[in-house]
């Protein structure tokens, strides 16, 4: 069972990982007919897939009585929080040139 938000995350992610191969393209940093599994950026994809994928299901907590698979379901579902650090450092207006020049200014 996979929650509409988690499907939603897959989607995106992998959006995401297309666009970066097309930039990348556009770049001649990969030949033309590369494809995101033949890449470099394979790995990283793969990884963030298995990170979203990653859904604690209702009931979980009914299988057994060893609280340790629901306890592991729900920190890789908490490991999720990296992706936000992706997202705070992308979009972040400190970042940008005029960030930048603030952050150099001196007394």
């Amino acid at each position: 069972v996979v929650s509409f938000t988690t499907l939603l995350a897959l989607v995106f992610c992998y959006k995401f990982y297309a666009t970066q191969l097309v930039v990348m393209k556009s770049r001649n940093l990969l030949p033309q007919t590369a494809t995101l599994l033949g890449s470099g950026l394979r790995w990283p994809f793969i990884f963030e897939l298995l990170c979203l994928a990653v859904h604690v299901f209702p009931g979980i907590d009914d299988i057994s009585d060893d609280p340790s698979l629901y306890l592991w379901m729900n920190l890789f579902m908490f490991g999720r929080l990296f992706l936000m650090l992706r997202v705070v450092r992308y979009h972040s207006p400190l970042l940008s040139s005029n960030g930048r020049f603030i952050g150099a200014l001196t007394n």
